[in-house]
């Protein structure tokens, strides 16, 4: 299903060339996840940024195969990477990004809108239901607590049930408690449903969750 070959990423500091990912390979079954650590800088959120097509990498291959709908990224320009993205990936955000001029269904409902698929709109009830935010639905999102905005955020990024799932730092900000909760929430759920993840994280706890693990080395110059 993801499939990474060779992969490498460059970034310019003045007049040094600072390698982020170097000759880096991976491959991930449909249903699978896999944890990604290692420290601050390490690429981890370079890495997700790649495989969702949000930054092109300077080397190598990326293949993202779901059921018969096959994505070379390299070979891809960014209205089609832009439809990959919209039908395929759901994307977890450290620092949650809920619109907040929208309720709590309407930010998880935003996605299945943009695709035109209001028969989701149902489940993005049932979701939040699910993840103990029944009562939360009409309310913005200035007046969650974090742990609440981060499985908003999750279920979001589950409601189009997606079969691939990127998540980064999905609990940096969290509690103990809540960074529990919202790891049973991502995984557990996405287990049920099908759906393949990439988590990158500090979390031993979150890393131990996932079928695999990949821990990245610092960057060179």
């Amino acid at each position: 299903m993801v499939r990474v070959s060779g992969l490498e990423k460059n970034y310019r500091d003045g007049d040094r060339q600072i390698k982020v990912l170097s000759d880096l390979s991976l491959e991930l079954r449909a249903g699978q996840s896999l944890a990604l650590t290692g420290p601050s800088g390490s690429g981890k959120s370079t890495l997700l940024n790649v495989l969702a097509g949000l930054i092109p990498s300077d080397a190598g291959e990326v293949a993202l195969c779901f059921g018969q709908h096959n994505f070379a990224l390299h070979q891809m320009h960014e209205a089609a990477l832009t439809r990959m993205r919209r039908h395929y990936i759901g994307y977890v955000y450290q620092f949650f990004n809920l619109v907040p001029t929208l309720t709590v269904l309407e930010n998880v409902r935003l996605p299945a809108r943009l695709n035109k698929a209001k028969e989701l709109d149902q489940l993005a009830v049932d979701l939040l239901c699910d993840f103990g935010l029944g009562a939360r639905l009409d309310v913005f999102p200035h007046v969650l607590s974090g742990g609440e905005q981060q499985r908003v955020a999750v279920a979001r990024a589950l409601l189009a049930k997606p079969p691939l799932i990127l998540a980064d730092e999905p609990t940096g900000n969290l509690d103990v408690d809540n960074t529990a909760r919202v790891a049973q929430l991502l995984f557990g759920t996405a287990k049920e449903m099908g759906l393949s993840v990439i988590v990158a994280t500090h979390s031993e706890e979150i890393a131990g969750r996932a079928d695999q693990h990949l821990r990245l080395g610092g960057p060179s110059v």
